[in-house]
C-alpha cells in the first residue's frame, strides 16, 4: 500500500491516536483528487431499507422505503497561487427511489418500455422486476433473506426458460457471460 501512495503511510500505535492519524493520512490520499480532477466522483450506496419516514405531509406517514446514499468529496477550491490540496469533509444524503423514479418522463418510454436504474458498478438500484420488499404487494418491516442488489444481466435475461433445453442454458450462461465482460 505505500508503494502506491509513494512511499506515505502512517502507524498507529494507540487508541488515542488512531483519529488523529487517520485525519492525517486521509488528508494525504484525497491530495491526487484535489490535484489533478475537476469533477470528483459522486458515490451512489447499494439500494437500502429506510427506517420510518419523518417527512413532511400525510402520504409519508409510517411509510418504510429503499432508499440509495448519494456522497461525494468536498475540496478547497479557493484561488491561491500554489493550488493548495485540502479536503474539507465529504457531503451526502439519502435518496427515496421513488423520488428518483419521478423524474423518468413515463410518455418518452413508450407502451412497453420500462425504467430501470443502476449504480457506478453496474448494480440494479431499480428495476420492475426486482421485488425485494415484497408480501403481497405491500412493504414488510425487513428485507427479504439474502437480498443484495443484484447485476443487470442477473435479472434481464433469466435462464428460467431454458431449464428443458440444456444447448440453450449452456448458449445463455455464455451470453451473459459475453455481456458482462464487454
Amino acid at each position: 500500500m505505500a508503494c502506491t501512495n509513494k512511499g506515505y503511510f502512517v502507524q498507529i500505535n494507540s487508541l488515542e491516536d488512531a483519529r488523529e492519524k487517520v485525519i492525517e493520512y486521509a488528508l494525504v490520499m484525497a491530495r491526487p483528487m484535489v490535484m489533478y480532477q475537476q469533477d470528483h466522483p459522486i458515490h451512489w450506496s447499494p439500494v437500502f431499507m429506510a427506517g420510518m419516514s419523518s417527512g413532511l405531509g400525510q402520504e409519508n406517514n409510517n411509510k418504510r422505503r429503499l432508499v440509495t446514499t448519494v456522497s461525494t468529496p468536498v475540496f478547497d477550491r479557493r484561488n491561491y497561487s500554489i493550488r493548495v490540496a485540502n479536503i474539507l469533509g465529504v457531503v451526502g444524503t439519502d435518496v427515496p427511489i421513488e423520488e428518483i423514479q419521478k423524474m423518468i418522463p413515463q410518455y418518452k418510454l413508450g407502451v412497453n418500455g420500462y425504467s430501470f436504474i443502476i449504480d457506478n458498478n453496474g448494480r440494479v438500484l431499480y428495476h420492475p422486476d426486482l421485488r425485494p420488499l415484497s408480501d403481497n404487494g405491500q412493504y414488510i418491516d425487513q428485507l427479504k433473506p439474502k437480498y443484495s442488489s443484484g447485476d443487470i444481466t442477473e435479472i434481464e435475461l433469466p435462464d428460467t426458460e431454458f431449464q428443458d433445453d440444456p444447448d440453450l442454458l449452456e448458449e445463455n450462461k455464455n451470453l451473459l457471460h459475453d455481456m458482462r465482460y464487454e
